[in-house]
C-alpha cells in the first residue's frame, strides 16, 4: 500500500468519525430533555452497527473488493459507499411510509377506528 492511499485511508476515516461525533453532538443537543428519544437513537445506532455486519452485506463489499482487485484498482471506501447507498434506501423507504400513511390517515377513517379497538383488545 503506497502512501497516497494510506493517506486517503486516512482522511476517509477521520471524516466518518467526525460525521458521526457531529450526528451525536446533534442528537444530544436535540433529545437532551427527551430521554426516550435519545435512548431510541441510540438503540437505532446500535442495531445499525450490529446489521452492518450481517453475511449479506460483508458478503456484497467482500465481492466488490475482490472485483476491484482483480481489476488493479483500490477498493478503498466500498464499504462506506455500499452503506451510504442502503442509508440511502433506508431513509427513502421510511419517508415513503411516513407520507404514504399522513395521506391515508384521513381517507380511511372507518379504518382507523376499527383497528384503534382492535389493537387495544
Amino acid at each position: 500500500m503506497n502512501n497516497h492511499t494510506k493517506r486517503r485511508g486516512i482522511a476517509l476515516t477521520v471524516f466518518l468519525v467526525g460525521v458521526n461525533i457531529l450526528a451525536w453532538i446533534w442528537a444530544f443537543c436535540v433529545f437532551h430533555h427527551h430521554a426516550v428519544m435519545l435512548s431510541a437513537a441510540i438503540l437505532a445506532y446500535s442495531f445499525g452497527l450490529r446489521h452492518a455486519v450481517d453475511a449479506d452485506h460483508i458478503a456484497a463489499i467482500d465481492t466488490v473488493t475482490r472485483k476491484l482487485m482483480q481489476q488493479g484498482k483500490t477498493p478503498l471506501g466500498v464499504g462506506a459507499f455500499f452503506s451510504l447507498g442502503h442509508s440511502t434506501i433506508v431513509v427513502l423507504a421510511c419517508l415513503a411510509i411516513v407520507v404514504t400513511s399522513m395521506a391515508f390517515r384521513d381517507r380511511i377513517d372507518v379504518l382507523h377506528q376499527y383497528g384503534s379497538l382492535i389493537g387495544t383488545a
